[in-house]
């Protein structure tokens, strides 16, 4: 391909899809598929001109659905993808660099000031320094070699066929006894005879009643597929529609959360009436059924609008059918569907998941094959077996019209099923959720203890690090890629700043249970405040003075009233802390009360 020849504008494939330059991924595919639809060859028989335009549309639409295929085309046009092809799209920016004006002309720059180019001439023509750093040519050893000898010694090759040595020139050699070819067989089967003939078993040799007299299930099988084409909808009158009643089957679901994709597999039972296909029975021995293979028959073509585009559904069923005497046809394919669904881990690890998959037929409308369910029971569930790790709660069903502004005369009628999953959260709920809520007994616990020993703040700072902890371990447990995040994340960082606080609030109650200087006045205020009024029934912790201000002030002051009074002083502080390890030990637990009932996940 001469890249002379390709564009760097990156216009020519929107220009095909009829959007802008600026258009959104789904303007893309909502362009796509009207001009799919347009230009389709099932709409457009015998026109090479519309078999191309949609040949067109397609690689658009594939190359712009592509994020990175997409902005390698805006940037760099067609020539950009002809370069991500040859040499792969994470080297194109380097390609383009490399090949730029400005970096070809550093480069000559850099060879003509340092030399650089005359050193790699020296190396790679003259084989550095005249070819004395030549490599040196593999050894004449191995079978290879043999092909260039030189046949010089007097061995000449072989030209003519192997005779007897030593025989005279022009001597003939006798003849190669060959065996005696078979006779003809004598039925008259000869190299025109069909590869499947048999030897014993040919048709002369059948009797004579077998080769006239068929069966009547296989007559009438030969009548009903004569001069049968299966390419169009089975109706004599072009205006009619056809009907096809859709039974699902459910046998056996998967769900991957992380993906976002469910797959169902089923026996979808379609039932529709074929014009084409009915008989007298009384002219076939009686026969009211009979078997028909689905590519010799039409069928409906059932597609999935929300498959995913990695698994290429087919539309197509291949199965066999059964056929009444009055053209009912009906199919029990079994298949597999892998469509998309967007999960809601909001209450992780006891979510439900709200799954829809959406049926219909790609190309007709529903004045041409309109899809219904059946009467009764349009989806069974006798043999269903529940996906790992997911229970299905229930499943409904609903058709859509299809009625679309765009299609005033036309409608497009989708069948829609909502399949409704719980998760199996015991797993899931003893790994986070127990430990959670141990971590929150463990935070409020340290609160109570007594400051004089470092066990509370060892406790504490045991408690936060179990938190980081957790919240690494559950990193590879919890599904990341959802709408929304799991309010069981929102718990444990919640609870990771009321275990700070515990921690600050512990080194605070710590230097003032240790402090001599008196106290200010609006704390021995607050203390007889509390413990005058009410507001004593609200200190439940009592910390010990601090050890030793006795004994330290007897030696300092060497009276017993310096004593007293040191005490005294101790006292307010101790008395200031145990209002404040109250207050914040009745806050966090109200904190965690509501943590808890807002962001612990319950099982309904």
């Amino acid at each position: 391909m001469d890249k002379r020849k390709l564009s760097t504008a990156g216009d020519s494939l929107y220009q095909i899809l009829q959007v802008p330059k600026t258009a959104t991924a789904d303007d893309v595919k909502k362009s796509y598929r009207k001009l799919a639809l347009k230009y389709h060859p099932d709409k457009n028989p015998n026109n090479p001109e519309a078999s191309d335009k949609f040949k067109e549309v397609n690689r658009a639409h594939t190359i712009l659905s592509d994020a990175t295929k997409r902005n390698i085309y805006d940037n760099y046009g067609s020539l950009g993808l002809y370069i991500a092809e040859q040499f792969g799209e994470e080297n194109v920016n380097a390609y383009f660099v490399v090949t730029s004006t400005w970096c070809k002309a550093l480069c000559c720059i850099c060879g003509i000031l340092t030399g650089c180019y005359f050193c790699c001439c020296l190396c790679c023509c003259c084989n550095c320094c005249c070819g004395k750093c030549k490599p040196r040519p593999p050894e004449e050893s191995g079978d290879y070699h043999t092909l260039e000898r030189d046949d010089s010694d007097g061995v000449q090759p072989v030209t003519m066929q192997p005779g007897g040595e030593g025989r005279p020139t022009g001597e003939q050699a006798p003849p190669i006894a060959m065996p005696m070819p078979m006779p003809a067989p004598a039925s008259g089967a000869s190299e025109n005879t069909g590869l499947n003939t048999v030897p014993g078993l040919a048709s002369s040799e059948c009797p004579a009643d077998r080769e006239i007299d068929l069966h009547d299930e296989a007559r009438l099988h030969k009548d009903l597929t004569c001069a049968y084409n299966g390419d169009y909808r089975p109706v004599k009158d072009h205006k009619n529609t056809v009907n096809v009643k859709i039974r699902l089957a459910l046998k056996y679901m998967t769900f991957d959360s992380s993906e976002e994709k469910i797959t169902i597999h089923s026996w979808v039972a379609l039932n529709w009436q074929d014009e084409f296909l009915k008989w007298n029975p009384s002219d076939y021995g009686n026969i009211n059924e009979i078997q028909l293979e689905s590519h010799e028959v039409w069928s409906p073509r059932l597609a999935l609008f929300n498959a995913d585009a990695n698994s290429y559904p087919s539309d197509r069923i291949y199965t066999t059918c059964l056929l009444t005497n009055n053209g009912l046809m009906t199919c029990v394919p079994q298949l597999a569907h892998t469509g998309i669904c967007r999960t809601s881990l909001s209450r992780w690890p006891y979510d439900d998941q709200n799954c829809t998959l959406y049926f219909g037929s790609w190309m007709h409308t529903g004045e041409q094959v309109n899809f219904t369910f059946y009467n009764s029971r349009p989806v069974v569930l006798d043999d269903f077996q529940n996906a790992p790790g997911w229970k299905l709660l229930k499943v409904v069903n609903e058709r859509l019209p299809g009625k679309y502004t765009c299609c005033p005369n036309s409608t497009y009628p989708m069948l829609k099923y909502t399949f409704i999953l719980r998760r199996e959260a015991a797993g899931p709920a003893a790994i986070v959720v127990i430990p959670s809520v141990v971590l929150v007994l463990i935070t409020l616990s340290s609160l109570l203890l007594d400051v004089k020993d470092n066990i509370r703040l060892v406790l504490v700072c045991f408690s936060l690090f179990g938190h980081f902890t957790f919240i690494t371990e559950i990193g590879y447990i919890v599904p990341k890629l959802s709408s929304d995040t799991p309010i069981i994340l929102l718990f444990v960082r919640d609870s990771m700043i009321v275990t700070l606080v515990g921690i600050l609030e512990t080194l605070l109650l710590m230097s003032l249970r240790k402090r001599v200087v008196p106290a200010p006045t609006w704390i021995v205020s607050v203390n007889r405040l509390v413990t005058s009024g009410p507001g004593k029934y609200v200190v439940f912790t009592e910390f010990d003075p601090c050890e030793g201000i006795e004994g330290k002030t007897i030696a300092d002051e060497g009276t017993a009233n310096a004593s007293e009074d040191r005490t005294r002083i101790n006292m307010d502080w101790i008395n200031f802390a145990n209002f404040v390890n109250s207050c914040v030990f009745i806050i966090s637990f109200v904190v965690y009360f509501v943590l808890v009932c807002t962001y612990i996940p319950r099982d309904d």
